[in-house]
Protein backbone atom coordinates (compact mmCIF):
# COMPACT_ATOMS: atom_id res chain seq x y z
CA UNK A 1 0.00 0.00 0.00
CA UNK A 2 2.84 2.36 0.86
CA UNK A 3 4.51 1.67 -2.47
CA UNK A 4 1.25 2.38 -4.29
CA UNK A 5 0.94 5.70 -2.51
CA UNK A 6 4.52 6.59 -3.44
CA UNK A 7 3.99 5.64 -7.06
CA UNK A 8 0.86 7.73 -7.33
CA UNK A 9 2.57 10.67 -5.67
CA UNK A 10 5.81 10.49 -7.65
CA UNK A 11 4.05 9.99 -10.95
CA UNK A 12 1.46 12.71 -10.46
CA UNK A 13 1.13 15.88 -12.45
CA UNK A 14 2.47 17.98 -9.59
CA UNK A 15 5.93 16.52 -10.07
CA UNK A 16 6.19 17.50 -13.77
CA UNK A 17 8.33 20.53 -14.69
CA UNK A 18 5.69 21.75 -17.17
CA UNK A 19 3.13 21.98 -14.37
CA UNK A 20 5.52 24.07 -12.28
CA UNK A 21 6.26 26.40 -15.20
CA UNK A 22 2.55 26.89 -15.82
CA UNK A 23 2.04 27.97 -12.21
CA UNK A 24 5.09 30.26 -12.40
CA UNK A 25 3.61 31.98 -15.45
CA UNK A 26 0.25 32.28 -13.72
CA UNK A 27 1.73 34.29 -10.84
CA UNK A 28 2.21 37.31 -13.09
CA UNK A 29 -1.48 37.60 -14.00
CA UNK A 30 -4.45 37.30 -11.69
CA UNK A 31 -3.31 35.36 -8.64
CA UNK A 32 -5.53 33.51 -6.17
CA UNK A 33 -4.32 32.17 -2.86
CA UNK A 34 -4.68 28.63 -4.22
CA UNK A 35 -2.13 29.40 -6.95
CA UNK A 36 0.40 30.52 -4.36
CA UNK A 37 -0.24 27.46 -2.19
CA UNK A 38 0.24 25.12 -5.17
CA UNK A 39 3.49 26.87 -6.09
CA UNK A 40 4.73 26.74 -2.50
CA UNK A 41 3.93 23.02 -2.29
CA UNK A 42 6.22 22.39 -5.25
CA UNK A 43 9.05 24.79 -4.47
CA UNK A 44 9.18 25.66 -0.77
CA UNK A 45 12.56 24.38 0.54
CA UNK A 46 11.13 23.11 3.84
CA UNK A 47 8.40 21.12 2.11
CA UNK A 48 10.81 19.70 -0.46
CA UNK A 49 13.24 18.57 2.23
CA UNK A 50 10.59 16.82 4.34
CA UNK A 51 8.87 15.37 1.27
CA UNK A 52 12.11 13.80 0.03
CA UNK A 53 12.69 12.35 3.49
CA UNK A 54 9.23 10.79 3.40
CA UNK A 55 9.85 9.37 -0.07
CA UNK A 56 13.13 7.87 1.10
CA UNK A 57 11.40 6.20 4.05
CA UNK A 58 8.65 4.77 1.85
CA UNK A 59 11.17 3.46 -0.65
CA UNK A 60 12.99 1.79 2.22
CA UNK A 61 9.91 -0.43 2.71
CA UNK A 62 10.57 -2.28 -0.54
CA UNK A 63 14.22 -2.80 0.35
CA UNK A 64 13.55 -3.92 3.92
CA UNK A 65 10.82 -6.43 3.10
CA UNK A 66 12.67 -8.00 0.16
CA UNK A 67 14.94 -11.01 0.26
CA UNK A 68 18.69 -10.37 0.41
CA UNK A 69 20.47 -10.34 -2.93
CA UNK A 70 21.32 -13.83 -4.19
CA UNK A 71 24.98 -14.83 -4.45
CA UNK A 72 26.50 -16.29 -7.59
CA UNK A 73 29.91 -17.90 -7.33
CA UNK A 74 32.18 -19.22 -10.03
CA UNK A 75 35.41 -21.07 -9.32
CA UNK A 76 37.86 -22.08 -12.02
CA UNK A 77 40.75 -24.46 -11.38
CA UNK A 78 43.84 -23.84 -13.54
CA UNK A 79 44.95 -27.30 -12.51
CA UNK A 80 41.90 -29.56 -12.43
CA UNK A 81 41.24 -31.30 -9.14
CA UNK A 82 41.00 -35.03 -9.43
CA UNK A 83 37.75 -36.45 -8.09
CA UNK A 84 36.14 -39.86 -8.16
CA UNK A 85 34.22 -38.87 -11.27
CA UNK A 86 37.16 -37.27 -13.02
CA UNK A 87 39.09 -33.97 -13.11
CA UNK A 88 37.05 -31.02 -11.88
CA UNK A 89 37.55 -27.95 -14.14
CA UNK A 90 35.21 -25.36 -12.55
CA UNK A 91 32.27 -24.93 -10.16
CA UNK A 92 29.29 -22.53 -10.42
CA UNK A 93 26.83 -22.04 -7.57
CA UNK A 94 23.77 -19.93 -6.78
CA UNK A 95 22.75 -19.27 -3.15
CA UNK A 96 19.81 -17.43 -1.63
CA UNK A 97 19.54 -16.53 2.06
CA UNK A 98 15.96 -16.66 3.39
CA UNK A 99 15.26 -14.95 6.73
CA UNK A 100 13.22 -16.75 9.34
CA UNK A 101 9.48 -16.66 8.48
CA UNK A 102 7.85 -13.50 9.82
CA UNK A 103 11.09 -11.53 10.17
CA UNK A 104 10.71 -9.51 6.95
CA UNK A 105 7.05 -8.71 7.55
CA UNK A 106 7.88 -7.50 11.05
CA UNK A 107 10.71 -5.36 9.69
CA UNK A 108 8.18 -3.93 7.24
CA UNK A 109 5.94 -2.91 10.14
CA UNK A 110 8.84 -0.94 11.60
CA UNK A 111 9.31 0.91 8.31
CA UNK A 112 5.56 1.51 8.04
CA UNK A 113 5.58 3.20 11.45
CA UNK A 114 8.58 5.32 10.43
CA UNK A 115 6.82 6.24 7.19
CA UNK A 116 3.76 7.38 9.16
CA UNK A 117 5.99 9.61 11.28
CA UNK A 118 7.60 11.07 8.15
CA UNK A 119 4.18 11.64 6.56
CA UNK A 120 2.83 13.39 9.65
CA UNK A 121 5.90 15.65 9.64
CA UNK A 122 5.21 16.39 5.98
CA UNK A 123 1.60 17.27 6.81
CA UNK A 124 2.76 19.56 9.60
CA UNK A 125 5.26 21.32 7.35
CA UNK A 126 2.71 21.76 4.56
CA UNK A 127 0.13 23.19 6.97
CA UNK A 128 2.66 25.64 8.37
CA UNK A 129 3.70 26.83 4.91
CA UNK A 130 0.06 27.10 3.80
CA UNK A 131 -0.74 29.25 6.84
CA UNK A 132 2.27 31.48 6.11
CA UNK A 133 1.22 31.86 2.47
CA UNK A 134 -2.33 32.77 3.44
CA UNK A 135 -1.17 35.34 6.00
CA UNK A 136 1.24 36.92 3.54
CA UNK A 137 -1.36 36.86 0.75
CA UNK A 138 -3.99 38.71 2.78
CA UNK A 139 -1.42 41.13 4.20
CA UNK A 140 -0.22 41.98 0.69
CA UNK A 141 -3.81 42.29 -0.52
CA UNK A 142 -4.60 44.64 2.37
CA UNK A 143 -1.54 46.79 1.65
CA UNK A 144 -2.35 47.05 -2.05
CA UNK A 145 -5.96 47.96 -1.27
CA UNK A 146 -4.73 50.59 1.17
CA UNK A 147 -2.43 51.99 -1.52
CA UNK A 148 -5.36 52.28 -3.92
CA UNK A 149 -7.39 54.11 -1.28
CA UNK A 150 -4.46 56.40 -0.50
CA UNK A 151 -4.00 57.23 -4.19
CA UNK A 152 -7.70 58.02 -4.56
CA UNK A 153 -7.60 60.24 -1.47
CA UNK A 154 -4.49 61.95 -2.83
CA UNK A 155 -6.19 62.74 -6.14
CA UNK A 156 -9.30 63.96 -4.32
CA UNK A 157 -7.29 66.16 -1.96
CA UNK A 158 -5.32 67.64 -4.86
CA UNK A 159 -8.59 68.54 -6.52
CA UNK A 160 -9.94 70.07 -3.30
CA UNK A 161 -6.72 72.02 -2.85
CA UNK A 162 -7.06 73.51 -6.30
CA UNK A 163 -10.65 74.44 -5.55
CA UNK A 164 -9.52 75.96 -2.25
CA UNK A 165 -6.74 77.93 -3.91
CA UNK A 166 -9.20 79.33 -6.39
CA UNK A 167 -11.61 80.22 -3.58
CA UNK A 168 -8.78 81.78 -1.56
CA UNK A 169 -7.75 83.87 -4.52
CA UNK A 170 -11.31 85.14 -4.68
CA UNK A 171 -11.42 85.68 -0.90
CA UNK A 172 -13.89 82.83 -0.42
CA UNK A 173 -11.64 80.63 1.77
CA UNK A 174 -9.51 81.25 4.83
CA UNK A 175 -5.73 80.84 4.87
CA UNK A 176 -5.99 78.26 7.67
CA UNK A 177 -8.07 75.99 5.43
CA UNK A 178 -5.34 76.14 2.80
CA UNK A 179 -2.66 75.27 5.35
CA UNK A 180 -4.69 72.29 6.60
CA UNK A 181 -5.20 71.02 3.06
CA UNK A 182 -1.48 71.30 2.33
CA UNK A 183 -0.63 69.49 5.56
CA UNK A 184 -3.05 66.66 4.80
CA UNK A 185 -1.59 66.40 1.30
CA UNK A 186 1.88 65.91 2.76
CA UNK A 187 0.58 63.26 5.17
CA UNK A 188 -1.07 61.35 2.33
CA UNK A 189 2.15 61.40 0.33
CA UNK A 190 4.03 60.06 3.34
CA UNK A 191 1.40 57.32 3.78
CA UNK A 192 1.76 56.38 0.11
CA UNK A 193 5.55 56.06 0.46
CA UNK A 194 5.15 54.00 3.65
CA UNK A 195 2.62 51.67 2.00
CA UNK A 196 4.93 51.23 -0.98
CA UNK A 197 7.75 50.14 1.33
CA UNK A 198 5.40 47.80 3.20
CA UNK A 199 4.29 46.23 -0.08
CA UNK A 200 7.91 45.68 -1.12
CA UNK A 201 8.70 44.07 2.24
CA UNK A 202 5.66 41.78 2.16
CA UNK A 203 6.28 40.80 -1.46
CA UNK A 204 9.86 39.89 -0.56
CA UNK A 205 8.60 37.78 2.35
CA UNK A 206 6.05 35.99 0.16
CA UNK A 207 8.60 35.33 -2.58
CA UNK A 208 10.90 33.89 0.07
CA UNK A 209 8.22 31.40 1.11
CA UNK A 210 7.72 30.50 -2.56
CA UNK A 211 11.49 30.17 -3.12
CA UNK A 212 11.45 32.89 -5.78
CA UNK A 213 13.67 35.89 -6.36
CA UNK A 214 12.94 38.70 -3.86
CA UNK A 215 11.87 41.10 -6.61
CA UNK A 216 9.87 38.53 -8.62
CA UNK A 217 6.59 39.92 -9.88
CA UNK A 218 3.33 38.96 -8.20
CA UNK A 219 0.30 39.85 -10.27
CA UNK A 220 -3.11 41.13 -9.27
CA UNK A 221 -4.36 39.38 -6.15
CA UNK A 222 -7.87 37.95 -6.30
CA UNK A 223 -9.62 37.94 -2.94
CA UNK A 224 -11.14 34.60 -1.95
CA UNK A 225 -14.73 34.11 -0.89
CA UNK A 226 -15.21 33.13 2.71
CA UNK A 227 -17.70 30.41 3.58
CA UNK A 228 -19.46 29.86 6.90
CA UNK A 229 -17.83 27.48 9.38
CA UNK A 230 -19.64 24.14 9.35
CA UNK A 231 -18.25 22.93 12.69
CA UNK A 232 -19.17 24.07 16.15
CA UNK A 233 -16.55 25.37 18.55
CA UNK A 234 -16.54 22.08 20.46
CA UNK A 235 -16.22 20.20 17.19
CA UNK A 236 -13.21 22.30 16.22
CA UNK A 237 -11.59 21.61 19.58
CA UNK A 238 -12.15 17.89 19.09
CA UNK A 239 -10.69 17.96 15.57
CA UNK A 240 -7.68 19.92 16.78
CA UNK A 241 -7.08 17.42 19.56
CA UNK A 242 -7.49 14.43 17.27
CA UNK A 243 -5.28 15.76 14.47
CA UNK A 244 -2.63 17.47 16.57
CA UNK A 245 0.64 16.53 14.85
CA UNK A 246 2.73 16.12 17.99
CA UNK A 247 0.25 13.62 19.44
CA UNK A 248 0.06 11.74 16.15
CA UNK A 249 3.85 11.59 15.92
CA UNK A 250 4.07 10.34 19.51
CA UNK A 251 1.53 7.61 18.74
CA UNK A 252 3.43 6.56 15.61
CA UNK A 253 6.70 6.47 17.55
CA UNK A 254 5.09 4.18 20.13
CA UNK A 255 3.99 1.87 17.32
CA UNK A 256 7.51 1.95 15.89
CA UNK A 257 9.01 1.06 19.28
CA UNK A 258 6.58 -1.84 19.70
CA UNK A 259 7.40 -3.10 16.21
CA UNK A 260 11.14 -2.89 16.92
CA UNK A 261 10.70 -4.80 20.17
CA UNK A 262 8.83 -7.53 18.30
CA UNK A 263 11.50 -7.56 15.58
CA UNK A 264 14.22 -8.05 18.20
CA UNK A 265 12.72 -11.46 19.01
CA UNK A 266 13.69 -12.66 15.54
CA UNK A 267 17.35 -11.70 15.87
CA UNK A 268 18.39 -14.98 17.51
CA UNK A 269 16.32 -17.14 15.17
CA UNK A 270 18.23 -18.83 12.34
CA UNK A 271 18.07 -17.84 8.70
CA UNK A 272 17.86 -20.42 5.93
CA UNK A 273 20.10 -20.77 2.95
CA UNK A 274 19.15 -22.61 -0.23
CA UNK A 275 21.23 -22.99 -3.34
CA UNK A 276 22.28 -25.01 -6.30
CA UNK A 277 25.75 -25.76 -7.65
CA UNK A 278 27.13 -27.24 -10.83
CA UNK A 279 30.54 -28.81 -11.26
CA UNK A 280 32.18 -29.29 -14.64
CA UNK A 281 33.95 -32.65 -14.80
CA UNK A 282 36.45 -33.20 -17.57
CA UNK A 283 37.60 -36.39 -19.19
CA UNK A 284 39.73 -38.63 -16.98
Amino acid sequence: MLLAVLGAFAGGALASPSFGSEIEGGLTGKVAVGDLIAYAYLNNPSIREVREGWRETVEQYRITTGYPDPEIRFTYFPEPIETRLGPQDWIASLNQRIPFPGKLSQAGKVVEAEARVAHIKLDRTVKGVMASVRRSFHELLYIRTARDVAEQNLRLLKHLRKVGETAYARDRAALMDMVKAQSQLGQLRYDAILLEELELTEKTRLNGILNRAPDAKIGQLVDEQFHPVVFSLKGLYKLAETNQEDLRIAGALVESADARAELARYENLPDFNVGVSYSAIGQP
